[in-house]
């Protein structure tokens, strides 16, 4: 009885998160990052591309609506197959590890978090349906990183009204209105560099058949 009732309750589950993967923006894609690998950055650009922009909204009335996509950080408390259910499609922000090591602010505890770091990798890659990985650094040197987003997306845009460098800077605004504290970087020893490199490599070697650290993190791997 115990696991017919089990067998319902997940079929149950499995027909709710179809019927939940709709057509608003929040209820079909889903950002996994690391705290300060750009989310807002991200987030916000993709809702200032689109056709759902409006200059007049405040920080409070733009993050988390309908028209952004949904979030976690670290994939945490989510599994592949739920997820895969869930959402059409998937975004893996990742940012360079030495970097995250560096950065913190008046807020929270500075340094990177290996393990969710990790996790966020290994979980991504079991997943099924269409995911795409974008870099921080890309979304600050290379205004195409935009465009392959919301085309990813397929989100409207009109390249003739958009200017990337505004864009940039309005998110960046938009993010300073919200309370959030700009991060401080500060340099970490080469031994500590050394240990999180060493450390992330151990994870994603040894959680997968194939190694996960050169399929994404190969561009940070500084020696």
């Amino acid at each position: 009885m115990a696991a017919r009732r089990r067998r319902q309750e997940s079929a149950v589950l499995i027909k709710w998160l179809k019927q939940k993967r709709a057509s608003t923006l929040k209820d079909s894609v889903i950002i996994y990052s690391h705290p300060r690998s750009g989310l807002h950055l991200l987030s916000l650009g993709i809702y200032l591309m689109g056709e759902h922009f409006n200059k007049e909204h405040t920080y409070a009335e733009v993050w988390g609506n309908d028209h952004m996509p949904s979030h976690r950080h670290w994939f945490q408390d989510l599994e592949p197959a739920e997820v895969d259910l869930q959402f059409k499609k998937h975004i893996l922000l990742l940012r360079d590890f030495g970097d995250l090591a560096a950065t913190q602010n008046a807020e929270t505890v500075a340094g990177l978090n290996v393990p969710g770091y990790t996790q966020q990798i290994c979980r991504f890659e079991q997943l099924k349906s269409p995911k795409m990985v974008v870099y921080y650094e890309d979304l600050i040197s290379d205004n195409n990183t935009f465009i392959k987003v919301a085309d990813f997306l397929d989100i409207k845009y009109d390249l003739k009204k958009i200017d990337f460098e505004h864009l940039k800077k309005y998110a960046h605004d938009l993010y300073l209105d919200s309370g959030h504290k700009p991060s401080v970087k500060q340099e970490a020893s080469a031994p500590r560099k050394l240990c999180n490199r060493n450390n992330i490599r151990f994870k994603l070697k040894n959680q997968q058949e194939h190694d996960l650290f050169d399929k994404y993190l190969r561009r940070y791997d500084n020696g």
